[in-house]
């Protein structure tokens, strides 16, 4: 079986290419440049805006997995998400119409509310927290809207977390293993493990039903629930403080304004602390009762990260 996926280099993109070769699947890669892929990998030079290299990526494909993405906070330049998630998107959908079409969202474009657990049945808020979330829906939407004349599936994967994961949520986790980041606020998180988030791709594939999505997360916890597994993975008490969410947002509104003037992209900001303290719990049950994926426990996925980023330096 020949397949197509854009977004390969990417964290996701790579583990989801890993076990699509572990599977013995011949596999297609829209690249702006070769030198990141496995020599049995088939590149396609080109982007998500080139129509002619995205039909000659998808052509013959039985399926076509995007995961092609812009993933920032308090970035100065929203428009970049906006035009990769959206039309970068939609321009991919039109390209796939004769292939089955696997969409990476995110479980942020669920747009649950406050203390709502978020599943496949949740109603987007009109208020996103952030504007990757908001573009993501969007895209998500273009996708869907499709269904009635190609075949879609859409996978909304929870923050996506194990070896090779070094931002977002993963340079948080990262910081308290190594004991240089000492100061949180409290919150809820959700995980996805990386390998989890793979399968879950490659069973929506095969199992999923088309114009459906479906929520991929292996556990939700509180963040201190999440620290001292850490503890217990790392071996001693981390002595991590946490701080009151209006000490919080005040320390986004300052950074984020501070950073604005020095015209730089901001490691925090207001966008970031809202997001933080909305806390997010989903429910990805449906991918196991439907697809068959089976989930990684909570321990096991954050030492395999301490794991990695041990052999890497990192920690």
């Amino acid at each position: 079986m020949t397949v197509a996926i854009t977004g390969a280099t990417g964290v996701v993109g790579g583990a989801v290419l890993r076990h699509l070769l572990a599977d013995g699947q011949h596999v297609r890669a829209l690249m702006r440049s070769s030198r990141a892929l496995p020599p049995e990998v088939e590149p396609v030079n080109g982007d998500v805006f080139d129509p002619e290299s995205l039909q000659r990526c998808f052509a013959g494909v039985e399926t076509v997995y995007h995961l092609a993405g812009v993933n920032q906070l308090c970035s100065r330049r929203p428009e970049t998400m906006l035009r990769v998630n959206v039309e970068g998107t939609r321009l991919v959908t039109q390209a796939a119409s004769e292939a089955r079409l696997v969409y990476t969202s995110s479980a942020a474009a669920l747009g649950e509310g406050e203390g709502e657990i978020g599943d496949e049945t949740t109603r987007a808020r009109s208020n996103w927290n952030s504007e990757y979330a908001r573009t993501k829906w969007m895209g998500e939407q273009a996708v869907l809207s499709v269904s009635n004349r190609q075949e879609v599936v859409v996978v909304n994967p929870s923050s996506v977390q194990g070896p090779g994961r070094a931002s977002g949520t993963g340079k948080l986790l990262l910081g308290v293993m190594s004991g240089r980041l000492r100061t949180l606020v409290e919150t809820r998180i959700s995980i996805v493990d990386i390998d989890d988030c793979a399968r879950g791709h490659l069973l929506a594939a095969r199992k999923g039903v088309n114009g459906e999505r479906y929520v991929l997360n292996s556990f939700s916890m509180s963040l201190s629930e999440a620290v001292g597994i850490i503890e217990g993975v790392v071996g001693r008490e981390l002595g991590v403080r946490y701080l009151p969410p209006l000490v919080a947002r005040l320390i986004g509104a300052i950074g984020g304004g501070v950073f604005r003037v020095l015209g730089k992209d901001a490691p925090i900001c207001s966008e970031s602390v809202r997001t933080i303290l909305h806390g997010h719990v989903y429910d990805g049950s449906r991918a196991t009762r439907e697809l068959g994926l089976v989930y990684t426990p909570a321990d096991m996925t954050l030492r395999r990260l301490f794991d990695w980023a041990r052999q890497e330096g990192k920690v």
